[in-house]
């Protein structure tokens, strides 16, 4: 995936979308740096009901700015970056001690999803393995 074309031709053409943009390198950073506090801190990634506008305006920015820096700095889009974080949390919790603690669908809800194929899907589009099967790894 790394060696794919599909972030080169992203990066080009987030690019040519935010070409008359007004932020500067260090506003980006700015807003990167308080998105990612803001979502680590608070555990934003397992409110079911996150969105763009919600997490833009907990951070003081407009929707706009925040879904570029999102789409520039990291090379993907709001959800899949939510994603990211959802799916980090849920890997802790599998692999950790209380592992077997938790049915599968209680992790997706305790990271933010509202559907056990939602948690499944995103899970398995991320890491390459369902829950059930990372979990059972350890």
């Amino acid at each position: 995936v790394s060696r794919s074309s599909f972030f080169s031709e992203l990066s080009v053409e987030n690019t040519e979308k935010y070409r008359k943009s007004s932020l500067e390198a260090s506003d980006k950073e700015d807003i990167l740096r308080k998105l990612e506090d803001f979502v680590r801190n608070e555990k934003y990634y397992a409110d079911n009901m996150a969105s763009l506008p919600d997490l833009s305006g907990k951070i003081g920015e407009t929707s706009h700015k925040v879904s570029q820096v999102i789409n520039e700095k990291c090379g993907m889009n709001f959800y899949t970056w939510l994603a990211k974080y959802r799916i980090d949390e849920a890997k802790k919790i599998l692999s950790g001690p209380e592992r077997m603690k938790y049915k599968i669908e209680e992790v997706g809800e305790m990271v933010g999803y509202n559907s056990k194929a939602s948690f499944n899907k995103a899970f398995k589009n991320l890491t390459g393995k369902t829950p059930s099967e990372y979990r059972n790894s350890f």
